[in-house]
């Protein structure tokens, strides 16, 4: 593989401006939470590298400078989102708190008290039984309900206004139609333990219920501030999960959090390819189909085609490569860091070449903690993103210049300061060219 070095160029062709981005850098969000002392460790210093190379920060939930994550997660976000604006005062960076449709961890939220206190707004099956998220006793909000919806709403948004202008949205976990019928959930009965029951007609009308929560958020965020956003988490085509036409028209955007990873390949694969092709083909289709309609894209990936299972190497929770993947399994932090740095062209190429677009952002991380997409201040044994990183986190393309041609599946792609060329099914083809 080739990477550029510094072009001088000179391009006349007349295209759209693309202006959501600066194009200095990839354009890069991410989403990482903080956990525990080691977590809030150097604060400063993480917080700083933070606003320094990621346009777009969604911090996740249960975070925590102690053991006790319980209940703490609103005011570790108005915390944090403070002290990061003033660190870096004049940065352009939109911050997003982490809330979610249906989840197990609602008891890392102050939010858990308020839903608690109000059993007439807990879920409950056709019988009558409440549908409990976990075995404290959390309920999940029942949709169907003007008053659910609205708690649910004001959950969301409350650390945003908290912030006083320093958070800028709400990253949205788990959108998608629910599925609740045929023993989807099976926390009901006198055990609570038992399948909750749902006719058809319930879960229809719950589901409803959800897409007017949905776009009563969005339009209070946008009521706020117009440039306030509302992104939607969690689109998995291996698993049919693609948003509905009521989702795509109330959200600002979604995120593609496995682009080839997990249900995007073929772990058992004896050879190359060992990314679905055909599934990746599906996400390309549909960034496009949001970039037409105006909507933020966030892109994941992850320095090879990883999955399950989900091991522990050097206290972090790591996905594993394929058995036959050509790459040794890293088995400490430093390993990690180094495949980080071995395996981003491909992940990479892919993005500029077949993503990259308005409002099409960037990731690449090995998991969610901190310390997977922000380097150690000192000793790097304790950190899986690597210190030296430069050529990702400075690579320069420049505003596109063209849109993807593509060769079967050879694509191929023209940025103001250099061309990039990559093969889907093969992943050491990513090619720079000036």
């Amino acid at each position: 593989m080739i990477f550029p070095t510094s072009f001088a160029l000179c391009f006349f062709i007349s295209i759209a401006t693309v202006t959501a981005q600066t194009w200095t850098t990839v354009p890069k969000w991410a989403d990482f939470g903080l956990y525990g002392p080691v977590g809030f460790k150097d604060l400063d210093f993480k917080l700083e590298f933070m606003m320094d190379n990621y346009e777009i920060i969604s911090l996740e939930k249960c975070l925590r400078n102690e053991e006790n994550m319980d209940h703490m997660t609103e005011k570790h976000f108005v915390n944090l989102t403070s002290k990061m604006r003033a660190l870096r005062p004049d940065a352009e960076v939109k911050i997003l708190n982490y809330w979610a449709v249906m989840f197990t961890q609602i008891h890392c939220y102050e939010a858990a008290n308020d839903l608690l206190a109000n059993p007439n707004l807990w879920l409950k099956d056709d019988l009558g039984y409440p549908v409990y998220s976990d075995k404290r006793g959390n309920a999940y909000y029942d949709f169907r309900m003007e008053e659910a919806r609205n708690l649910w709403i004001k959950a969301g948004i409350d650390p945003v206004l908290q912030t006083n202008g320093g958070a800028n949205g709400v990253f949205l976990d788990g959108t998608g139609r629910k599925k609740l019928q045929n023993c989807r959930l099976k926390t009901c009965g006198e055990d609570k333990e038992s399948c909750c029951v749902f006719s058809k007609e319930s879960e229809q009308a719950f589901n409803e219920g959800l897409y007017l929560a949905v776009e009563s958020m969005r339009d209070l965020l946008h009521e706020i501030d117009p440039g306030y956003i509302l992104i939607g988490n969690g689109l998995m085509n291996g698993n049919g999960n693609t948003p509905s036409e009521e989702l795509v028209e109330f959200l600002d955007g979604f995120c593609f959090e496995h682009v080839m990873s997990f249900e995007g390949v073929d772990k058992h694969a004896e050879g190359p390819p060992f990314i679905k092709i055909v599934e990746l083909e599906k996400y390309i289709q549909l960034k496009n189909l949001l970039v037409e309609k105006d909507k933020y894209v966030f892109v994941r990936s992850f320095p090879g085609p990883v999955g399950t299972p989900i091991n522990h190497v050097g206290g972090f929770p790591t996905p594993q490569l394929p058995e036959n993947y050509p790459y040794p399994k890293p088995q400490n932090n430093l390993e990690v860091q180094q495949a980080m740095k071995d395996l981003f062209a491909f992940p990479l190429a892919v993005y500029l070449c077949a993503f990259a677009d308005e409002k099409v952002f960037y990731t690449y991380s090995v998991w969610y903690d901190v310390s997977q997409s922000v380097p150690c201040m000192g000793d790097q044994k304790k950190c899986q993103f690597p210190a030296d990183f430069d050529e990702y986190l400075k690579m320069n393309p420049g505003p596109p210049l063209e849109a993807a041609k593509w060769e079967g599946r050879v694509c191929s792609r023209r940025f103001t300061k250099f061309g990039i060329s990559v093969n889907l099914e093969d992943e050491n083809s990513a090619t720079w060219f000036p």
